[in-house]
């Protein structure tokens, strides 16, 4: 299973559209602010 990041910063809206499809494609979201130096360890990033 692939981590995917799902990047959240202020004004966004579809970050958990975004989470969401990533759970549907069979992957693990992984929430990260958009001020966050460590990526958690993700195979994949998203910005909303």
């Amino acid at each position: 299973m692939h981590r995917i990041g799902v990047i959240t910063f202020p004004g966004s809206l579809d970050d958990i559209d975004a989470a969401r499809a990533v759970k549907l494609a069979g992957g693990e979201p992984v929430s990260l602010w958009h001020g966050d130096a460590d990526l958690k360890g993700v195979d994949a990033v998203i910005v909303p």
